[in-house]
Order: C-alpha cells, then structure tokens, then sequence
C-alpha cells in the first residue's frame, strides 16, 4: 500500500552506491545511520476559499519519520482544535490515513495513522503532485489544505515556523458558523442571538477564547505557545 524507505541519502541526495562528497562518509552503513531525512516544510492552511478575513494557517517544520497520528496531533496543536472528533488524511484518491478505520470498501484503500510515517508519503512517487487533506470533525467538515512548499534541517520535533489567524471555534458549524460568530463581535448593536452566541464562544465552547474576538482578536495567534505545546508533546511521546 505505501513504498518502502528508498536507501537514498536525505542530505546529499545520492544512493547506496553513489555517496556524495557533503556527508564525508564512503561506508554506507555508518552513513544512513548519521544522516537523517530533512523535515518537510508543510503549509496547512483551513478552509481555503471559506475562511477569509483573516485566512487560518499554519507552517510547520515536520520530522520525515513522524506518523500520521503524530502529525495529526500537532495539526491540533497548532489550530487550537481539542481532539474531539475524527479525522482523516486524504492523498488525492489513491490512498485514505485514517485515526480509526471505516471499513469503506468503496473508498480508496486506508492506512491506519499509526502505521505510515510521512516519508512514505512525501517521498513517494506514487503519490507526488497529489492534493493532500486533512480532515477533522466529519460534522462541522474542517478542511485543511497540505502543501509541502520546502525542506529544512532535520529534527525529532514538530516546530511552527509561520501562521495567521486565531484559532477557530470547535462544535461552531463549520465555516459558515465561524463567519456568523465573527459577524457577531464585528456587530455595532449586537442581536439577542449574537450576544448568545458570543456568549457561548467565551464560557461554554471547549476551545473558547474568554477575551472573546472582538477589536481585531481574531487575527491574533500565538506562534510562541504553540511551540511550546509542541516541544511538550514531543516530550510525551
């Protein structure tokens, strides 16, 4: 279902036979186990083309051996979602990662997340050129755009590097809902239903924000904690 691990170096880019000059080593063996795979630099952003004024996204610097399942919770990390719901990994049609299988036969074959690691996505050229999603909550259909836009020094953890737009609200009903709270904080003379609303962004939603997101808060991120959380789940693990 997913390729192998290519034996070709991550830094220079050559094979077992043809090892280059920059890794300073001749022997293959002591070679490929110093020399790591280069992160992935990965531009997710949410919804695009619904999500506008500001748009959501994040960049993150992503470990080529990280599985899916960790990739998904650093995606949870870094757009404040509270794990809540299902999720899944779209590789065009050919291939679905799922965190619990579905047991779809009608679908494009699944990979449990545990069990395939970036690489093996990323690297393969069954899969290149593909659109990469990442779906969470199958209610609300939180879609997140996948784009590779580089490759930095390798890593054993997930970093932000880039981003815009506070985190969105869990359980709000997708994009439109999202737009429909916005609206309610932008509101000169807010509506009974709009103070509830806010309400309920500020007291009950599980990922509410007590500041609300009014006088422009809902541009507003935080590149610093979100690092943090991602150094503490990598702690965890």
């Amino acid at each position: 279902m997913v390729d192998s691990a290519p034996r070709t170096c991550s830094v220079c880019t050559k094979g077992e036979n043809e090892i280059g000059q920059t890794c300073k080593e001749s022997n293959w063996k002591s070679h490929k186990g110093t020399c790591k795979r280069q992160n992935y630099l990965l531009r997710v952003q949410l919804a695009p083309g619904d999500i506008e004024d500001p748009i959501i996204f994040r960049t993150l610097s992503c470990p080529a051996k990280a599985s899916f399942e960790e990739f998904h919770d650093a995606l949870q990390i870094a757009f404040g979602w509270a794990s809540a719901h299902l999720y899944d990994f779209k590789i065009g049609d050919k291939l679905r990662i799922v965190g619990e299988s579905s047991f779809d036969d009608f679908g494009p074959p699944e990979t449990e997340s545990t069990k395939i690691q970036l690489y093996q996505v990323f690297d393969s050229s069954s899969y290149h050129g593909l659109p990469v999603e990442y779906e969470y909550d199958f209610g609300d259909g939180w879609s997140h755009d996948i784009t590779p836009i580089g490759r930095t020094d390798a890593t054993d953890i997930f970093l932000c590097t880039d981003g815009e737009g506070h985190e969105c609200a869990e359980d709000v009903g997708g994009p439109g809902g999202w737009d429909e709270l916005k609206e309610a904080y932008r509101a000169r003379k807010p509506t009974k239903a709009q103070r509830e609303h806010k309400n309920w962004y500020e007291t009950c939603a599980c990922n509410g924000d007590e500041g609300g997101l009014g006088h422009g808060s809902d541009r507003v991120w935080s590149k610093e904690e979100i690092n943090r959380d991602l150094a503490d789940m990598s702690g965890e693990r």
